[in-house]
């Protein structure tokens, strides 16, 4: 692969490169309809597409891609595989917005964490592992996002707060530790919010220990009775397509799953790329 600049070209990973440039701090790909100042690094395999501005001493680092209408500046860092895809129309508090996404402050996006539509993250704020931040929730402060979370609607996640596992919810939150699906029952148990907390400050098999029991907790105080069980069937061969992961919505956008390169497991065998 030969880097040309003002070309088009295609590249694997679910975006387009489409006709750009490539920039002069980092090496990275910029599209000829963003606007990238000199003063922001974006490295050799990093994309900025469509109408995204990156501006300050913003950092696009890796594998990762700023597209649609996104603004990243300040010292935000977008890194790993992450996505921050802005734009587009959602319907929030009874009426459609016309959206845009922002990264700001100190924020990082990283990991294959996915931000979309008219989300703000800002503040000290971090999206990682692989968090999806939909519609227009807005992260700040030292929120951090991650796990499997998915946060749509508009509410705002601020102070300290930390979500993770399979979180999942349109609420707001300033404090503590969410786990799980919708949590707005108002029920609460002080014993329960002390092992979520601890939870969340220790190695895996004790957090195992401490997530066992207050789950039984929540079960014995009947608050929450299952019914139901709903099961999902997914085929799909991971070595060979990127971009699909599990979440509690078994919700998978197509624009960000993408066909890996196969690699031959036999032996004396040589492929030929066209």
């Amino acid at each position: 692969f030969a880097q040309l600049s003002s070309i088009f070209t295609r590249e694997s990973g679910g975006y387009s490169k489409g006709r750009g440039h490539i920039h002069s701090n980092g090496g990275g790909w910029v599209a000829d309809t963003a606007k990238v100042a000199d003063s922001v690094y974006v490295g050799k395999d990093a994309m900025v597409l469509g109408s995204a501005v990156v501006s300050g001493n913003a950092r696009i680092e890796d594998h990762a891609v700023v597209a649609g209408s996104a603004a990243v500046k300040d010292n935000a860092v977008i890194s790993g595989h992450a996505v921050v895809d802005g734009g587009g129309w959602v319907y929030v508090n009874n009426g459609w917005v016309q959206t845009s996404a922002e990264i700001s402050g100190n924020a990082v996006v990283t990991d294959s964490a996915v931000v979309t539509a008219g989300c703000k993250v800002s503040g000290n704020a971090k999206v990682c592992q692989k968090a999806y931040v939909s519609e227009v929730v807005t992260v700040k402060d030292n929120a951090v996002i991650k796990g499997n979370s998915y946060l749509y609607g508009s509410g705002t996640y601020s102070g300290s707060v930390i979500t993770d596992g399979d979180y999942s919810n349109d609420l707001s939150k300033n404090s503590g530790i969410g786990f799980g699906w919708l949590d707005d029952s108002g029920w609460h148990n002080t014993e329960y919010d002390f092992l979520l907390d601890s939870a969340a400050v220790v190695s895996n098999e004790e957090r195992v220990k401490l997530l066992s029991r207050a789950e039984g907790i929540l079960l014995d105080s009947y608050e929450v009775i299952p019914v139901q069980h709903p099961v999902s069937f997914n085929v799909i061969n991971l070595d060979e397509v990127g971009g699909w992961y599990s979440n509690a919505f078994d919700t998978h956008p197509l624009k960000y799953i993408y066909k890996k390169s196969v690699k031959s497991d036999l032996p004396n065998i040589v492929r030929l790329e066209n």
